[in-house]
């Protein structure tokens, strides 16, 4: 068995359905010439190193498949060259079949339920922060005392630059003088 990574580039401008269409054109092509589909997905939008039809932006998508024999690769290379959707394709060899991408999706609820109890936590700091207002008013004097010692150093910093530079201009004009 021989495996393949296909990795071609749709516009960018493509929404979901579109790109659907794109991906089962492709599929049904492969089917056609007698290849197994191991992993098709929509990669992302990612931005291009350089313009392809104008387009700075594309729609990767990944494919991996598998096949008994090369007789239709080449078919299918010039199926994807002669599809107008397809900006750019390039497929590979892989020494080792891929492993099945799975979508992550329970991860994605989990990252719901971070999200809702980040949006209590903020809440409750609000109400927190409007009861305890009278601290609040006492630290920002602090910070802004930092704030005016931090520019009183760095004012004292470049008067001394100023002064090295200045320094360093009369010396040049001295030594031409001298010359």
């Amino acid at each position: 068995m021989r495996y393949y990574e296909s990795l071609y580039i749709v516009n960018p401008n493509y929404e979901q359905e579109r790109l659907d269409d794109v991906m089962k054109s492709v599929a049904d092509k492969l089917i056609e010439y007698g290849f197994s589909i191991i992993n098709h997905r929509i990669w992302g939008k990612k931005r291009l190193a350089y313009s392809i039809e104008k387009h700075k932006y594309g729609s990767f998508i990944l494919l991996h498949f598998e096949t008994e024999s090369t007789e239709n690769l080449e078919r299918f290379e010039r199926f994807m060259i002669l599809q107008k959707t397809i900006l750019r394709n390039q497929t590979v060899s892989l020494a080792i079949k891929p492993e099945a991408h799975v979508e992550d999706e329970p991860v994605k609820d989990e990252e719901q339920k971070e999200t809702a109890d980040d949006s209590s936590v903020a809440s409750e700091t609000k109400e927190k922060s409007n009861v305890g207002s009278e601290e609040d008013s006492e630290e920002e004097p602090v910070i802004e005392e930092e704030i005016v010692v931090e520019t009183e150093e760095m004012s004292a910093q470049n008067e001394e630059i100023e002064e090295k530079v200045e320094l360093a201009v009369e010396e040049e004009t001295t030594e031409e003088v001298q010359e």
